[in-house]
């Protein structure tokens, strides 16, 4: 029987919390721990396509209580990063059909990390003290709980309800459906779906879902981006060509921009005016 030490973690095909180095892969070449460790991920290379290719080398995502560092299996020829915690700026979940990813940046760094959605409950178990550690709760106290646009849908109320962290409440939010339209090219008529989203604003973050993902709809999915509230600059909303603009400023420098029809554009500066008065 090959000793578990000897095993190539390239064939691995299912990632997995680790409470030490020592249930990580030993192929790693790490052994040993900083001070501070928490907890520890592994992931999977992608399934190899053509030729034996991969995408994306086996990964090792280390938590400390002051840095989270990224390791590539050694033969990828990937350099280790660090990132420290009071340096991340913005953590982004997607996950769309069989497709995830973790997007965790900084001033310095910006790094994507993809898995499969098989491998999801562990991302989401590795990620429960990260989240604690980055959306710190600094004890809000609403003037009022509003909610503005349309009422959420069965995807959207399952999305916000996954991504709330115990004890986390949405104070202010806006959302927009998908809608249909159909347009109409010579004699056929094509149906086209705009994108749905969720904005809200938390005693913890500012919390975007939303469909879009590069710049097309994706039905079968949703995408999180959240910051914390001390990372947020102000709200603000303005005239589109389709409407108007619901604007989240970052003091990273980054907007958030959410397209949103017309018909809404009361919606959207009511709710501006709520989320300025948190």
């Amino acid at each position: 029987m090959t000793a578990v030490a000897d095993a190539d973690s390239r064939q691995y095909r299912f990632g997995f919390v680790a409470n030490s180095w020592e249930e990580l892969p030993a192929d790693f070449g790490v052994r040993e721990t900083r001070r501070g460790f928490v907890s520890a991920l592994f992931l999977p290379r992608h399934d190899a396509g053509w030729f034996g290719r991969s995408l994306y080398p086996p990964r090792t995502l280390v938590l400390y209580d002051n840095m989270i560092e990224i390791r590539a299996h050694p033969a990828s020829g990937e350099e280790p990063s660090q990132i420290p915690l009071r340096e991340l700026q913005l953590l982004e979940l997607g996950r769309i059909l069989l497709q995830g990813w973790v997007r965790l940046s900084s001033e310095h760094d910006d790094r994507n990390l993809q898995y499969r959605t098989c491998d999801g409950v562990s991302v989401r178990r590795f990620l429960a003290p990260l989240r604690s550690a980055f959306l710190p709760q600094i004890g809000v106290q609403p003037l009022r709980r509003a909610s503005f646009g349309q009422p959420l849908d069965m995807k959207f109320t399952n999305a916000r309800f996954d991504e709330l962290m115990p004890g986390e409440e949405a104070l202010v939010q806006f959302f927009q459906p998908s809608r249909r339209s159909l347009r109409r090219l010579g004699p056929f008529k094509r149906e086209s779906w705009s994108s749905a989203d969720l904005l809200a604003i938390t005693d913890r973050r500012a919390l975007w879902i939303t469909e879009r993902h590069r710049g097309r709809r994706e039905p079968y999915g949703t995408i999180a981006t959240f910051v914390p509230l001390k990372a947020v600059s102000g709200y603000s909303s303005g005239p589109s060509e389709t409407g108007a603009d619901l604007a989240v400023a970052l003091k990273s420098g980054h907007v958030w921009r959410i397209p949103v029809p017309g018909e809404l554009e009361d919606e959207v500066r009511a709710f501006v005016q709520a989320a300025e008065s948190q």
